[in-house]
């Protein structure tokens, strides 16, 4: 897959120490943008135990939360905090401290950043809802 861009304006837009989902066309993404003004971090849109979308949690933690199995992300160190509360054997192992694939971020002189994916990244994903 091709580099993506984020426009400056997009990264402008995004409020700090928290993160957020944005699609950018046909992709879903976790940005998050640290208040320290430190190079923005962003992973796709995807739990890694089965690839179902990550929200921000409803009580606010600062967390991104799996709406099927409830694994929580720290989009600040893009690790898992907790993996999924059902398994039965099913999916990928997630648990605490595993690292969620994050697309290597180059910011471009106009304010814009350049994202090229990680190994084995596909396009798409859902979309975002508060959980």
């Amino acid at each position: 897959m091709a580099d993506l861009v984020l426009s400056a304006e997009t990264i402008a837009s995004l409020p700090s120490g928290k993160g957020v989902c944005h699609r950018l066309g046909k992709i879903s993404l976790i940005i998050f943008k640290p208040a320290d003004g430190s190079l923005i971090k962003v992973a796709p849109n995807t739990c890694l135990h089965m690839t179902q979308t990550l929200s921000p949690d409803v009580e606010d933690t600062g967390l991104m939360k799996c709406g099927m199995h409830n694994a929580l992300l720290d989009p600040a160190t893009m690790t898992y905090k907790s993996g999924p509360t059902f398994l039965k054997g099913m999916g990928k192992p997630v648990n605490e401290g595993t690292p969620q694939p994050t697309f290597s971020v180059t910011m471009n002189p106009d304010g814009s950043a350049t994202l090229t994916p990680p190994e084995g990244f596909k396009s798409g994903g859902g979309g975002c809802s508060v959980i």
